[in-house]
């Protein structure tokens, strides 16, 4: 990222154990030097930020897209998935590398339930998030059928990919997994244009620590995508960010966990 224009930032990649002895360690960014309330920890510039309007090159047809059939996370997922197929030519191959590390997984090292076993499933009966879970993967399923929507209305950018369309590229299981990797660490910043909205950020989630008490919020400023700290920061610490106003079922599915300070939290009777 510094090669490619990433700025001098306020913030390091640490290592956090795994709970499955299978996984990787995840990352997690975490302050280089002590921080005060109102900092900027990290400025990402655009170039270095994938949007929609960047993967279609037309914000009309990104429009077009996302206000049909298609949401803008299978967009992003399809487009990761193609440029993973092209390895390390792919500009965004380092990028892709620890997307596939973190593998969906948040700041606990455990995967969205979107990802579980039918076994593992069964641990949520009797709760109202198994049947969230199941309709997400329901809508899941329905997105990637309309993925060759993408493919035939946008083939001016997927000429560049020798590869088949995307149903017949990669099998479902493959995109629910790049779905789910998106879902967790897709950022919605506010004040832009449609197309510019949903972002995926290098050094932003699942790297950052999602608070539901937080106020800090990743936020577009004059070509970049930075981040201004709302509390202090010893060095070492996580970086901490909002989560939104999610209910911990929300955030369960989404980032893989949940919050014992979550103010937005409710139970549904």
């Amino acid at each position: 990222m510094h090669r490619n224009g990433l700025p001098r930032c306020k913030v390091v990649l640490n290592e956090s154990t795994s709970h499955d002895e299978k996984h990787m360690p995840v990352h997690y960014v975490a302050a280089s030097e002590d921080l005060r309330a109102g900092d900027v920890a990290f400025s990402v510039p655009n170039s270095l930020v994938v949007t929609l309007e960047r993967v279609l090159g037309n914000e009309t047809v990104a429009e077009l897209l996302t206000t049909n059939k298609l949401s803008e996370l299978a967009c992003l997922a399809l487009y990761l998935m193609y440029e993973k197929k092209q390895g390390k030519k792919s500009f965004w191959y380092p990028y892709i590398r620890e997307l596939d590390r973190q593998r969906g997984r948040g700041q606990l090292a455990v995967e969205s339930p979107l990802l579980w076993s039918e076994e593992e499933l069964a641990y949520l009966t009797g709760s109202p998030t198994k049947a969230e879970v199941l309709e997400r993967a329901e809508g899941i399923k329905r997105e990637y059928n309309e993925l060759d929507t993408v493919w035939f209305m946008a083939g001016s950018l997927f000429q560049q990919y020798p590869y088949d369309i995307p149903t017949e590229a990669f099998p479902f299981e493959i995109f629910k997994q790049a779905f789910v990797a998106v879902q967790s660490c897709v950022v919605h910043l506010q004040k832009v244009p449609l197309a510019q909205r949903f972002a995926l950020v290098p050094l932003g989630p699942p790297l950052l620590a999602y608070r539901s008490n937080c106020k800090a919020m990743l936020s577009a400023v004059n070509g970049a995508v930075e981040l201004v700290v709302d509390r202090a920061c010893k060095a070492g610490e996580p970086i901490v960010v909002w989560c939104g106003p999610q209910p911990n079922s929300k955030l369960l599915i989404n980032y893989g966990f949940v919050d014992d300070d979550n103010s937005y939290d409710r139970l549904v009777c």
